[in-house]
């Protein structure tokens, strides 16, 4: 190997090892200082920020992935919840202005609603491409 294909090599593996730490992400401040974890960074990164409106939708289709879950068996037969579904036709009034209900669900990244009154469903709204067959299980257990 010549010396300028030698210098060539070790520069561009410098290069390299420069941008992968630049591209690191660091913890939160508040992880930081804690106890070593065998949790990926990138892993603890996302669960620190799932959460957020720019990942909450991806995130809550993924929390199998995101923590280590199990199927817990039923103890009793299902219970089929009666629906009398109707239109969320009424507005509330947040800063001072008034919206109507499912403005809601764009204000808070809201994927799934359901209203019950009196042991009944009396509204189901699915947001976000999510859907009565999207697995959102662990944070949404009736769906």
């Amino acid at each position: 190997m010549t010396a300028t294909r030698c210098r060539f090599t070790l520069f561009l593996a410098a290069l390299l090892a420069s941008a992968t730490m630049l591209a690191q992400q660091p913890l939160p401040a508040p992880l930081q200082g804690g106890p070593p974890s065998e949790v990926p960074l990138a892993l603890q990164v996302l669960r620190w920020s799932m959460l957020d409106s720019n990942v909450n939708a991806l995130a809550f289709r993924s929390m199998d992935t995101l923590f280590t879950t199990r199927t817990v068996a039923r103890s009793n037969p299902v219970w089929n919840l009666r629906s009398n579904d109707h239109a969320l036709d009424f507005t509330y009034r947040w800063r001072g202005q008034d919206h109507p209900a499912a403005d809601v669900l764009d204000r808070t990244y809201t994927n799934a609603l359901l209203v019950m009154k009196d042991g009944r469903i009396v509204s189901e709204i699915y947001h976000c491409r999510v859907s009565t067959s999207t697995s959102i299980r662990p944070c949404a257990p009736w769906l």
